[in-house]
């Protein structure tokens, strides 16, 4: 209750003028099928920036399976975020991520450079951090110039107050 006392206090009660958010609602989906091909989502991306002139596009979706039905459309989404230094792309830290489904220490090392996780060279990882980062697409990981964490846990009453920041010394 304090928290949320403090953020309402604390909080601007308007909306930046600057910040635009892009989101998928029920009209959409019903529109178009579901899920999208990754070429429509990459055409998004293009307008934000050739003619929105976006300073940052962040894309909160985990790319971690090939389309099967349209690969042609991932290298099409891969080729456009590549083209734009101001992408972050999102990864997903979790402690019930299975060793199987976890990046390798190679992806891991790609990942920590484009994001804020800090590494620390002269230390071994221990086996269990690297089980806590969901796989990506290899193509993504290289595509992407900058990551950002998207996991959100909420508290018992559905209220997000805290994010997950991972860290690793």
């Amino acid at each position: 209750k304090i928290t949320d006392t403090y953020t309402k206090l604390l909080t601007q009660k308007t909306a930046n003028e600057n910040v635009v958010m892009v989101m998928i609602d029920q009209k959409s989906i019903d529109r178009i099928r579901f899920p999208w091909k990754r070429k429509l989502y990459a055409n998004i991306i293009e307008y934000l920036n050739d003619y929105g002139h976006a300073k940052v596009v962040t894309f909160d979706s985990l790319i971690s399976s090939p389309d099967n039905d349209f690969p042609e459309s991932d290298e099409y989404f891969f080729n456009t975020i590549s083209k734009y230094n101001n992408f972050i792309g999102a990864f997903n830290s979790d402690v019930n991520v299975p060793s199987e489904s976890a990046l390798n220490e190679e992806y891991f090392n790609k990942i920590a450079v484009k994001s804020a996780i800090t590494v620390d060279y002269q230390k071994d990882y221990p086996p269990a951090i690297l089980h806590k980062i969901l796989k990506l697409r290899t193509e993504y990981i290289d595509s992407v110039s900058n990551f950002g964490q998207v996991a959100t846990p909420h508290d018992i009453d559905t209220y997000v107050r805290m994010s997950i920041f991972l860290f690793l010394h």
